[in-house]
């Protein structure tokens, strides 16, 4: 009997730390699964075991800061243009591209670098549009037009498609690295990089020499079917092949093949003039 009334009684003193105690251990699970900083996860640890209400409060807070950043990492991915504004308790506003996690730090990826910063610094996330590029067709004053040419020239690609693809996937920024790790003006990933060719991703002569062998590869691959290419640049050719020659289901995949068909359609109307309403040209010869 008594001792039922002591487990009543410590059942009673634990409800109200029960809501915050609950969430530090969702948040707790989380940071484990996404392998947040250990730092965090000990101090959760710690702020669970404490049985203070405030400690555990304030921790939740810092916590819940780390896993929205790591969320929006996730979430970021699905966005190759898009960037995020990233808020220091300072009341410093950054530019971000992409973030990642190294050690008990967040590296974020500026236009031309990248800064480390602990949690503790940042005050929140802020989302920004996603980019829709406005283009001019390809003249001598296109960042990078000679390299693009001569690319498009030495793969038998139209170079308007080139142009397109790189104003989606980075903006024209040489240093552009996603949360995927993908890199350059293209987006090459670390293995598609090296099947390429290419020793320095951030090297825009490699990159876009690069990129287009990998477009070219993948238009081969499914008979000059440019929807199909460029949901294998997205996703990788194993996941179009692994759902049967179509464009895979993902939301991510789905809106970046239609971002570059009509970047691409722009580009090919404003360089054709308004009278020339044409279809979608072959992207290969």
């Amino acid at each position: 009997m008594h001792q039922r009334a002591v487990i009543s009684e410590q059942r009673a003193g634990s409800r109200s730390a029960g809501c915050a105690d609950k969430s530090l251990r969702a948040l707790c699970d989380f940071a484990n699964a996404y392998g947040l900083p250990r730092s965090l996860r000990s101090g959760a640890q710690t702020a669970r075991a404490s049985g203070r209400d405030d400690t555990r409060r304030g921790f939740l807070v810092k916590l819940a800061v780390a896993v929205g950043m790591a969320v929006g990492a996730l979430l970021f991915i699905a966005a190759p243009a898009r960037a995020d504004y990233v808020v220091l308790r300072n009341g410093s506003r950054l530019n971000v591209s992409g973030y990642e996690i190294i050690g008990d730090k967040f590296r974020m990826h500026l236009q031309g670098g990248f800064a480390d910063v602990s949690v503790d610094e940042i005050a929140s996330i802020e989302p920004e549009e996603i980019f829709e590029p406005s283009l001019e067709p390809l003249t001598e004053k296109t960042p990078y037009q000679k390299l693009i040419l001569a690319a498009a020239s030495h793969y038998h690609l139209d170079p308007d498609l080139i142009h397109s693809v790189i104003a989606i996937e980075s903006n024209f920024n040489p240093k552009a690295v996603s949360p995927k790790n993908a890199r350059g003006l293209m987006q090459l990933m670390p293995r598609t990089a090296e099947l390429m060719g290419i020793k320095d991703s951030f090297d825009p002569e490699q990159n876009i020499n690069g990129g287009t062998r990998y477009l070219s590869d993948l238009l081969k691959k499914y008979k000059n079917n440019l929807t199909l290419a460029l949901a294998a640049y997205n996703a990788g050719p194993d996941t179009v092949d692994r759902y049967g020659h179509r464009v895979p289901p993902y939301l991510e995949t789905m809106k970046y093949v239609q971002r570059i068909a009509k970047t691409y359609a722009k580009l090919k109307a404003d360089a054709s003039g308004p009278a020339s309403a044409q279809p979608l040209p072959n992207a290969g010869s």
